[in-house]
């Protein structure tokens, strides 16, 4: 992948990711994970990635010829970044 996120990642690999749900303050939770990233650019691993996720968000098995073809010609030129944790925070 030539994007900036990437090369940038390349370059230096530690990583914070945020992910947070709810709308009210009462209502809402989060966790930060530091981390170092790795980058996969295997279109095997991103196709199998893009299926995981197309089944976590429909809520439904999405097969591995299903993913192929609506994904397959993308997963040549995407990259799949795995942060490793080091450090957890909720």
């Amino acid at each position: 992948t030539k994007s900036q996120r990437i090369v940038n990642l390349r370059r230096d690999p530690r990583v914070t990711a945020l992910v947070e749900t709810g709308v009210g303050y009462d209502e809402l939770r989060g966790v930060m994970v530091r981390g170092t990233a790795v980058l996969e650019d295997d279109p095997v691993r991103v196709l199998d990635v893009y299926r995981r996720v197309l089944s976590k968000a429909t809520g439904t098995a999405v097969d591995p010829a299903g993913a192929e073809a609506l994904f397959g010609r993308f997963a040549a030129k995407n990259t799949v970044v795995v942060v490793e944790p080091v450090a957890v925070a909720s």
